[in-house]
């Protein structure tokens, strides 16, 4: 059943007036489009309608509120801002807005088709219009077939999210242009869903980002992405008074890439996937000069989500790691890395069994036998870690809390770890659901310290506690270490949140020390230079480096 003909449903609505903006390159229909959408226009205004929390239910039956409505909406448009990998309008939430029923959310002369526009008084689907002065997420007063009083918008915790942000997702992939594959591709879905637009009510929390065929669609009809990078760079790691601005002639990296982080090494390896051919792509950056190599494709294949870097201090050796294998008639993809001796020597390692529907990798160097530690979210949103040497892939092991439940991300985590010597020597970081403790949905930081005991074959986890801080997110978190393991800011963090009502993100770091109780601190916000999608960070030669993608 595909989802806005179930009984759960958001609905989308286009409102009267335009606001163009300069004209996008030309593009070739393909995929599965619905004609003329948001092509001529530079961004989206996006409102919800002010009664849209109270249609909002907790497991418990308390109603959402204002405030964690607002975030879920704004991580759901940043997570479309950085996954669509297409010359996108920039989507910006512009809070609560009276709602609009019958004529006047539509415009006389129709050209268009937006299936998100469902006529939830009247049981019926509305004619369809040109997009017009933005969105607006609205809800029914009680009809069965709409958002409504009785449903409950979070999923119980086995699925790690809620169902509001998958239904979100899938209704604006509609608003943006895409049609169900499933109605017009010529290949079946061998593993449903194959694309957040047919993403159902029992698949919405597989709707949280966009799939292959969501971004191939998004890019035939917008074009490919025009995105700029520029860095700010830590100067001194024991003291960490102050960032300044280094420009540097960065690689053409897009949102979700990463970098590697080694105190010891004179250089920074680089992971992304390519803006073009969607292929994992990598770069090395030289501490001295300050310069970049493009390192190459190690693979012919496509990706998803982020694609993780490592380096062996020891040999300067890089590691990329990715997930392949997704098409328009499947998804199932499977874990590889790479190990890059040079810009054009490397040796390529594949899991033979498939990952599912996993979206990104990120992953660490870990010690000097060559053991690497790689984490991801899993289907059903647990955080699972494994160990990587050769050719050999050992776990997955899950991140648990004190009750033995496995923790749940909203995206993919970060990894990073110290030299052996510390107990816990490796820090996963990710945007936490928010389904414990007050269950509000704030999308806010948790972190837990672990480390790798034992050998080949029989390699096992221990685990700190769960720790968590209230900084607000929209994107996943990116941790790095920086060392010294003595220092007060060994690991450092960075992430991503939208500023309301405008198209800039606001990118902030903040550090803390090597043991596992130590709390996060001197958080820096990076203002001035916002327009940011994106923010990774690594390290070398005792340095942090922060890099952002913007356009």
């Amino acid at each position: 059943m595909r989802l806005h003909d179930s009984i759960v449903r958001v609905a989308l609505f286009t409102l009267a007036g335009v606001l163009p903006g300069a004209a996008q390159p030309s593009r070739v229909a393909a995929y599965c489009l619905f004609p003329n959408t948001w092509e001529s226009y530079t961004s989206i205004p996006v409102w919800r309608a002010p009664d849209l929390d109270d249609k909002l239910r907790h497991d418990n039956g308390t109603v959402w509120n204002d405030f964690e409505t607002d975030q879920s909406i704004m991580w759901v448009l940043a997570a479309a801002n950085q996954y669509s990998n297409a010359h996108l309008p920039t989507l910006i939430y512009m809070g609560a807005r009276s709602a609009c029923t019958g004529d006047a959310c539509r415009i006389a002369n129709a050209i268009t088709i937006i299936p998100n526009e469902i006529d939830c008084d009247n049981e019926v689907d509305i004619n369809y219009y040109t997009p017009a002065q933005g969105l607006l997420i609205r809800t029914t007063p009680s009809v069965a077939p709409c958002m409504n009083t009785w449903e409950h918008w979070e999923t119980p915790a086995v699925d790690g999210t809620y169902v509001f942000n998958g239904v979100l997702n899938h209704e604006l992939a509609h608003a943006l242009g895409l049609k169900h594959n499933m109605d017009c591709t010529p290949l079946p879905c061998s593993t449903h869903p194959c694309a957040v637009a047919d993403v159902d009510t029992s698949t919405t929390p597989e709707g949280l980002t966009l799939y292959r065929d969501d971004v191939l669609g998004l890019q035939s009809r917008y074009g490919a992405p025009a995105y700029y990078t520029r860095t700010m760079r830590e100067f001194d790691s024991s003291t960490g008074t102050w960032w300044t601005m280094y420009p540097t002639d960065w690689p053409a990296l897009q949102p979700l890439f990463s970098l590697s982080h080694s105190r010891d090494a004179m250089r920074m390896f680089a992971a992304y996937r390519d803006p073009s051919t969607l292929r994992p792509r990598t770069a090395m950056w030289w501490w001295f000069p300050i310069d970049w190599d493009d390192w190459g494709t190690p693979v012919t294949g496509t990706t998803q989500g982020h694609v993780g870097a490592a380096l062996d201090p020891a040999t300067g050796y890089g590691y990329s790691f990715y997930l392949l294998g997704e098409t328009q008639a499947q998804v199932n993809k499977y874990f590889g890395y790479s190990r890059h001796v040079s810009a054009t020597s490397r040796a390529n390692y594949q899991k033979t069994t498939p990952t599912t529907r996993r979206h990104g990798v990120m992953a660490a160097w870990y010690n000097s036998a060559g053991i690497m530690t790689q984490v991801w979210r899993a289907t059903n949103g647990a955080i699972q870690v494994h160990v990587v040497h050769g050719s050999t892939f050992e776990g997955p092991w899950s991140i648990v809390d004190a009750n033995g439940n496995p923790a749940r991300a909203m995206d993919t985590p970060s990894v990073a770890c110290g030299p052996p010597s510390i107990y816990y020597n490796c820090v996963v970081a990710w945007a936490d659901p928010a389904m414990a403790g007050s269950g509000w949905h704030y999308h806010t930081l948790r972190w837990a310290h672990f480390g790798v005991f034992g050998g080949p074959g029989s390699y096992y986890l221990v685990q700190g506690p769960i720790l968590s801080a209230g900084y607000l997110m929209h994107g996943s978190p990116v941790v790095t270490y920086m060392g010294p393991e003595t220092s007060t800011r060994a690991f450092a963090v960075t992430w991503s949140t939208q500023i309301a009502q405008t198209a800039d993100f606001e990118v902030w770091t903040m550090f803390k020390a090597a043991s596992e109780t130590a709390s996060w601190w001197d958080v820096t916000g990076h203002g001035g230079d916002r327009h940011r999608l994106a923010a990774a960070l690594g390290s070398s030669n005792t340095d942090a480096e922060l890099v952002w993608v913007r356009r």
